[in-house]
């Protein structure tokens, strides 16, 4: 996401606003810290890793 490959504009305040969904985004970004995929109870697991790994490849491979 913020290897390059794709131009980012900072907003005005100059910090980066990222617009996802916010069921399962907070849980990227613990994944993100830790490398560890902790679903939440209420969450179906194979959305919840789906979502997940595929955020994870993309933001890796950019």
């Amino acid at each position: 996401m913020f290897s390059g490959r794709y131009p980012i504009q900072k907003g005005k305040d100059g910090n980066y606003f990222i617009d996802r969904d916010g069921t399962h985004f907070n849980h990227i970004l613990n994944f993100l810290r830790d490398e560890r995929c902790m679903p939440p109870k209420e969450s179906s697991t194979g959305s919840y890793e789906r979502s997940v790994v595929l955020w994870d490849r993309s933001v890796r491979n950019d």
